[in-house]
């Protein structure tokens, strides 16, 4: 977790080669998470509207995180990062830029462990019982 799912109307060739690998880099340092734990879906050729006359590029960005997005002014941080990233990467105009942060609360959360919240709470308990560090 997170999870980014893209969405545009731009045809699979006009975006870079290494546009997953970089999008997982970068965000992988705006969520402070390991690049394993980012998932990248990314959907081209989409039949996706925008403009007077649609013919626009569109990118449509849902960043799906568990027990986040709480914090507007850390929401406003993370939309512009994605944001600059998706129009440096591929130059799209930032007004055909929509990003939608979704909070996934953890009990809602499946991974292959099972749910999201009892490994979290696993991993709480795993550390508080951790000796200390002998310095």
């Amino acid at each position: 977790m997170p999870i980014l799912e893209i969405q545009t109307n731009l045809n699979a060739d006009a975006l870079p080669s290494d546009f997953c690998v970089k999008l997982v880099e970068m965000s992988a340092s705006i969520f402070k998470r390991p690049k394993h734990a980012m998932l990248v879906a990314l959907s081209t050729d989409e039949r996706l509207y925008a403009g007077v006359d649609g013919t626009d590029p569109v990118f449509l960005m849902r960043v799906i995180n568990a027990d986040a997005f709480e914090d507007a002014d850390e929401n406003r941080q993370t939309i512009k990062a994605l944001s600059d990233f998706l129009s440096g990467e591929i130059g799209v105009p930032e007004k055909s830029i929509r990003i939608i942060l979704v909070n996934a609360p953890s009990t809602c959360v499946g991974i292959s462990e099972g749910l999201l919240a009892d490994v979290i709470q696993e991993r709480q308990r795993a550390s508080n019982t951790k000796p200390p560090s002998q310095e």
